[in-house]
C-alpha cells in the first residue's frame, strides 16, 4: 500500500495487511481491523454535509454507523496529495445468506433514515436525500414516455422498411 507510511503515522498503528474490498479497503493493523476509504481532496467541502447526514442517521434506530476514527491530531480524515484519507473502525465479517437482500435493506433503512433530512442549497448534488419518493416517480413516469415515444419509433421504421 502506497500510503503506509502516512496512515501509520496518522494514525498511530503498524499496519499488517490490506486488501480491497467494494469502494473500500480493509486494513489489518496491531489494534485490529480497520476500513479505509478514500475520496479526491475537493469533496472535503462537504464535510458539514457529512457531518449533518450522520448525524441525522445516528439519531435513528434502524441504522447502525461504523465508528469514524480520528486522527492523532484529532481530525476525522487526513489529506495527503489529492486524496482524503477516512478511517473506521472494523467489525467482525461475515457474509449475509441472501447478500442482494442484505444490500437493498440497508439501502432501505437508509432512505427511511433521511426521509425527514433537509439539505443544504448548497450541495444541489446531494438534494435527492429525502426526496427519493418523489424523484423515483418521476423518473417511472420518464421512463414510461420514453417507451412508448420509442415503440411508436420502432413501429414507424418497421412500416419503412418493409417499403425497401
Amino acid at each position: 500500500m502506497e500510503y503506509k507510511a502516512l496512515l501509520e503515522e496518522a494514525y498511530g498503528f503498524s499496519l499488517h495487511g490490506c486488501r480491497s474490498a467494494g469502494a473500500g479497503t480493509v486494513l489489518e493493523t496491531d489494534q485490529g481491523l480497520f476500513y479505509l476509504y478514500t475520496a479526491p481532496a475537493g469533496f472535503k467541502y462537504k464535510s458539514r454535509f457529512i457531518e449533518r447526514v450522520k448525524k441525522q442517521l445516528a439519531q435513528q434506530q434502524e441504522v447502525n454507523m461504523l465508528t469514524l476514527v480520528k486522527s492523532k491530531e484529532g481530525y476525522p480524515y487526513v489529506i495527503s496529495d489529492d486524496q482524503i484519507f477516512y478511517l473506521y473502525r472494523g467489525v467482525r465479517e461475515g457474509v449475509p445468506d441472501d447478500p442482494a437482500f442484505a444490500a437493498g435493506q440497508a439501502l432501505a433503512q437508509f432512505h427511511q433514515a433521511t426521509r425527514s433530512f433537509k439539505s443544504d442549497k448548497l450541495f444541489s448534488s446531494s438534494s435527492t436525500l429525502g426526496r427519493w419518493p418523489v424523484m423515483w416517480r418521476k423518473n417511472c413516469a420518464s421512463t414510461t414516455g420514453t417507451g412508448r415515444t420509442w415503440r411508436k419509433r420502432t413501429v414507424r421504421s418497421s412500416r419503412l422498411t418493409s417499403i425497401f
